[in-house]
């Protein structure tokens, strides 16, 4: 069958010349190969069959119509022309599928290419030429061609690689350049707080108050990925000294910002200004510096008959009282001003002294004219006598009672008396009277000056003043009692010590001679001195009094011994020889006796002389002798730190300033996570939508119900893990629960109103009273569409109650009292599941299945419960208003809408009731959830 049907389109192929051969395997595009060609019936037949099973195509024929010429033109092509077509077409198809391209060599880059290949595979009906079709098929085994040559984001191809605009790298430049956290400073802040920052991002840095910005204020993001400069510091502000206070002290000596400092006065000085200081935000004092002003008493007199004396009236002043001649003090002698600003004691008086009566002596008379202070009383004897004593006395002393001057005299017979004895000398003779005789004589080292002998002579008087004994110069000496009047000098080169002296054994040698006491006396000599180790000594003599000088050459002080050693006397140096050590490390000679150490941070190499000689330690830089001021390794790349970097005196650490980091045990200058939040379980019904901030290691979920779910007890749906929780949840930390996810329900609407009626006894009414009138306010309600809207329910009167209220008053009513009907209408509420929100939805534009159905419902039942609400309260207003007047009668009448009848007054067991006037809307209408229900976002949900 299949080879008649062969046949049968071989025949049709050689009546009209055509072959259409069409793919009909593919499904994106149209493809035909159409060969001119003539072909016997076999030849035909075969090609056909082949190609129908290699290429395994569907195959058709259009029949061109050509006419009588061109068949017969085919028909004279001999066998050879037809043997060089089916030749060249086996050229054309030797070829099997091309491979897959392989892989660019080379992404974004001049150089990239990909490659693919295929073999040669012969026709069926090519069998005669297979072997010419495998050696020399016609066309390419391999094909080449370039691939990947577009950069992104601006950039420019090269050989190997894009070359990259600023903010983008990678092969390609598809990366954006990125870096990470800038840092923080210690008591500042930075103005992005992400953990990644794009390229040329500026971020700035800001310190807190009372704090300075050292260092860059801002830093950039660079192509490198790294951001310039460092992180800055943030150096708390210093304030001045603010100085200490005379007669005052000062407690506090930080002077940095917020520390303050307290002033005191010391006893007897009173504070102006303020006591405390405080160090502000600006580096300024809170205030001035107060003062310490002294306390001051206030001025003294002299009291009467007195003197006074003072050196001043502050405190510590005093005050010195004392009376003139004649009189005496009574009160304080002395008075201090004391620290209350008061004087202490008795204020002083001055009163008159007055002396005692006196007598006459034996043999004598005295005379006197008064006993006050000053007076004076005279003596005088009897012929033959002679006075003993004072001839007069005087009223003296202190006190009321004066005392008189001297002794009362006496009256003798008349004597010479005791002449006395000369000092250093001796006296022979008692006999004082008249023609009396004395001797006197000098004791050893001294000489008579004047007469040896001296007479008592008759008028009372010795006959000469009584002689001195002179001491004998120092040099010379006198032994023996007696009046000889010469000093003998002492041997030479010696001498004595003091005047008087009373022997040659007193006589000692002179400076620079020795020998016994009394001589002779010969010369002293020292021994010589010579140069201490590492010192020098001056030139110098060894004769006694004689000095010399030693000292330390450079590096070395004297560290025992004297600089000086003068020859003595006794042939011995004073003092003992000097020693020179070297000065230990890291000191240098500041004086013949000291070291002083380097200044801080410094060191020396050797002995050193002089303080240049010290040098800046390890870690530290400035000139020879300091100051040395710290390097601050910081500065530059950060110190190589991950995140912030200490710098301390002399070196610097690597620290993590992000919570929950900590230093990498074997890389210190890295920083690795120490502290992480678990993950955290979603709730029942829930879902998380998580996120961790790196600066602050924080992680912040939001908690998100699904359709239908919602918390009822939380203020946020938000759980926090961090440093703030010590990388507990928020409810881990406050010992909860996460909230469940509880279903949510509509919430009903409700609307209170109030109706007065005046009855005359109010507070009388029974309760079956009350009932008849509740149920005559509900049938009035009923009867005038209250709750209807177009003959169908649509709220409920679901409570009416009464009250007497006997405050109103009528013109003509001497009792009056009003009855109040508080009524409550309410719109039901529906389960969520029973409203019909599909049909809702649609309505709004928004498909049934979608998130925001829900909303879209809630919505549009509150809005509905709402209008219905207001629109009774409009009934309500309508049904009970009362017109123009306050007040109403028996006649006011009330119109329902659409009505032209008034509504009467009602009546209850004979009991007129009349409307009081108009109705008040208590409270507006408003969402209500059911019992054991809460409000939460529009939904009324099961209270936990």
């Amino acid at each position: 069958m299949a080879d008649a049907l062969v046949g049968s389109m071989a025949m049709l192929l050689l009546s009209f010349g055509v072959l259409v051969i069409c793919d009909q395997t593919s499904t994106r595009q149209e493809h035909a190969e159409i060969y001119d060609l003539s072909f016997s019936e076999d030849s035909a037949k075969s090609f056909l069959v082949a190609r129908s099973r290699v290429k395994r195509r569907g195959w058709f024929f259009i029949p061109l119509i050509t006419g009588e010429n061109n068949k017969e033109s085919n028909e004279r092509r001999d066998e050879s022309a037809r043997r060089d077509r089916l030749h060249n077409y086996c050229r054309q198809n030797c070829w099997g599928s091309w491979t897959v391209w392989t892989s660019c060599s080379h992404q974004c880059a001049l150089l990239g290419s990909r490659v693919r290949s295929r073999s040669p595979v012969v026709p069926s009906q090519c069998g005669a030429y297979r072997a010419e079709l495998l050696a020399s098929c016609s066309g390419k085994r391999k094909e080449q061609q370039s691939c990947n040559q577009q950069c992104l984001n601006g950039g420019t191809l090269g050989p190997f690689a894009c070359a990259c605009p600023p903010g983008f790298a990678g092969t390609c430049c598809g990366t954006a350049v990125s870096c990470g956290f800038p840092g923080k400073p210690e008591n500042g802040d930075v103005s992005s707080l992400l953990s990644s920052h794009s390229y040329d991002v500026r971020v700035k840095f800001s310190c807190q108050t009372g704090y300075r910005l050292r260092g860059p204020t801002s830093r950039i993001c660079q192509d490198n990925g790294e951001w310039s400069h460092y992180v800055p510091k943030c150096e708390i502000i210093s304030c001045r000294d603010p100085g200490l206070l005379n007669g005052g002290t000062r407690t506090g000596t930080d002077f940095r910002f917020g520390h303050s400092v307290i002033y005191q006065c010391d006893t007897g000085y009173r504070l102006s200004g303020a006591s405390i200081l405080t160090c502000e935000g600006r580096g300024r004092w809170s205030a001035r510096k107060p003062k310490c002003d002294i306390v001051t008493c206030p001025r003294l007199k002299a009291p009467d008959g007195g003197r006074m004396m003072t050196n001043g009236v502050t405190y510590k002043s005093m005050a010195y009282f004392g009376c003139t001649t004649g009189y005496y003090l009574e009160g304080s002698t002395v008075r201090n001003c004391l620290a209350s600003g008061r004087w202490d004691g008795v204020r002083p008086l001055c009163k008159k002294t007055i002396c005692d009566r006196v007598s006459n002596p034996p043999n004598g008379v005295v005379t006197v004219e008064g006993y006050e202070h000053g007076q004076v009383a005279s003596y005088s004897c009897s012929i033959g006598h002679q006075l003993r004593g004072e001839s007069s006395r005087t009223c003296g002393g202190f006190g009321p009672r004066g005392t008189w001057s001297g002794r009362q005299p006496l009256c003798q017979p008349i004597s010479c008396g005791d002449p006395g004895t000369p000092v250093h000398g001796g006296k022979q003779g008692s006999t004082y009277t008249f023609m009396g005789q004395v001797t006197f004589t000098c004791q050893p080292g001294y000489v008579l000056n004047g007469a040896e002998r001296i007479n008592c002579t008759s008028g009372g008087s010795w006959s000469s003043p009584v002689p001195v004994c002179n001491a004998c110069q120092i040099g010379y000496f006198k032994d023996g009692v007696n009046a000889r009047p010469v000093c003998l000098k002492c041997p030479s080169n010696s001498h004595t010590l003091l005047k008087g002296s009373t022997t040659i054994k007193q006589c000692l040698c002179d400076t620079g001679f020795q020998g016994p006491p009394g001589g002779p006396c010969g010369e002293v000599k020292c021994s010589s001195l010579s140069a201490p180790e590492h010192g020098t000594i001056s030139q110098c003599q060894t004769t006694v009094s004689d000095v010399c000088e030693f000292a330390c050459r450079d590096g070395f002080i004297r560290t025992q011994g004297d600089a000086k050693r003068v020859c003595r006397q006794d042939g011995r140096w004073t003092g003992i020889q000097p020693t020179c050590s070297a000065c230990p490390i890291n000191t240098f000679k500041s004086s013949d006796t000291a070291c002083d150490g380097c200044p801080p941070f410094s060191h020396t190499t050797s002995i050193a002389s002089e303080l240049q000689n010290c040098v800046c330690n390890s870690g530290y830089s400035g000139p020879a002798g300091g100051p040395c001021q710290d390097i601050d390794e910081c500065g530059q790349d950060n110190g190589g730190c991950e995140q912030t970097c200490e710098n301390k005196p002399g070196s610097f650490k690597c620290a993590c300033t992000l919570p929950g980091y900590e230093i990498n045990g074997t890389r210190p200058s890295s920083c690795t996570v120490a502290k992480e939040c678990s993950e955290l379980t979603p709730p029942a019904n829930g879902g998380l939508v998580c996120h961790h901030d790196r600066v602050t290691n924080t992680k912040r979920c939001e908690v998100k119900c699904n359709p239908g779910f919602e918390h009822i007890d939380r203020t946020n749906a938000f759980e926090e893990c961090g440093s703030s929780t010590n990388w507990l949840w928020s409810h881990e930390a406050n010992e909860e629960e996460i909230p469940p996810c509880v279903e949510q329900f509509f919430p009903g609407v409700e609307i209170e109103a109030e109706v007065a009626y005046f009855v005359s006894s109010c507070g009388g009414l029974t309760d079956s009273q009350k009932a008849q009138a509740k149920n005559q306010m509900i049938q009035l309600l009923q009867s005038k569409g209250i709750c209807s809207l177009n003959g169908q329910s649509v709220c409920n009167i679901t409570d009416v109650k009464i009250s007497c209220d006997s405050s109103s008053r009528r013109k003509r009513d001497t009792n009056p009292a009003k009855l109040t009907f508080k009524i409550t209408l309410e719109k039901d509420k529906v389960p969520k599941r029973s409203v019909n929100c599909d049909a809702i939805c649609t309505n709004k534009g928004q498909a049934a299945d979608s998130e925001n159905c829900n909303a879209i419902c809630l919505q549009e039942v509150e809005h509905q419960g709402v209008v219905v609400l207001q629109q009774t309260r409009s009934q309500l207003e309508t049904l009970f208003n009362v017109g123009s007047t306050k007040e109403s009668s028996s006649e006011t009448s009330f119109r329902t809408m659409g009505s032209q009848g008034p509504i009467m007054a009602l009546f209850i067991d004979g009991l007129q009731m009349v409307p009081a006037g108009g109705v008040a809307v208590t409270k507006q209408p408003a969402i209500k959830c059911g019992d054991g229900m809460t409000l939460s976002q529009g939904m009324c949900v099961h209270r936990p």
